[in-house]
């Protein structure tokens, strides 16, 4: 396995010099809300080695900057208002949070953003999926491996277990590798509006 160095060295390559927010260098991004935390948590886990940890703040990192991004579409006002209106902003803004608070799952975000015509590239999608998938792997029950029951009397029951293969160390690394660069990728990824039921094309951010 290679060092937190080379760990390091990894996050830098992903980055490669891009700034996150406001024009800000990662290291200089600062901790505002939640997401920020998590973001920069899950980065410290990587690098320290703690896997399971950094798929889950990365996930975590990864939903509320994509519910974050999707609350500030549905409160903009329509193309067809004039000028800014600081009523209508504010309805929007709280209509927006009555209709996120209502979503249990990274589908339901990402079927609500279609639907109110707020677009990630389809690869950036395909990577949160796969990345809600991990991070459902690892923070739900999942059934162990083999497992055997005897009853040992009227009331009582013994049994066997082979060990999960979610506890192979190989396994919790590829899960931190595509978290890491999901997230990474994902909070520098390009975004558009677009008229529902309008689709962009597959190449509209090349």
């Amino acid at each position: 396995m290679d060092s937190p160095e080379e760990r390091q060295e990894c996050i830098d390559r992903l980055l490669d010099g891009r700034t996150i927010g406001s024009g800000l260098k990662f290291g200089e991004y600062p901790q505002l809300t939640v997401k920020d935390v998590a973001l920069h948590d899950a980065c410290r886990a990587y690098v320290a080695g703690l896997f399971l940890s950094t798929v889950l703040a990365a996930y975590a990192a990864c939903e509320i900057s994509l519910v974050d991004r999707l609350m500030m579409h549905l409160a903009m006002p329509s193309g067809s208002q004039v000028g800014f209106d600081q009523q209508v902003f504010d309805a929007n803004w709280k209509s927006a949070i009555s209709r996120v608070r209502e979503l249990r799952s990274l589908e339901k975000i990402l079927s609500l953003c279609i639907d109110s015509g707020y677009w990630i590239g389809g690869d950036i999608q395909d990577r949160l999926r796969l990345l809600s998938s991990h991070k459902n792997d690892l923070a739900h029950f999942r059934e162990w491996g083999e497992a055997k029951f005897v009853s040992t009397g009227p009331t009582s029951v013994s049994g066997t277990f082979s060990q999960s293969p979610l506890i192979d160390p190989a396994i919790q690394r590829s899960y931190a590798d595509h978290a890491i660069e999901t997230m990474l990728v994902f909070w520098s990824a390009p975004s558009a509006s677009f008229t529902p039921g309008h689709l962009p094309p597959d190449d509209w951010y090349l």
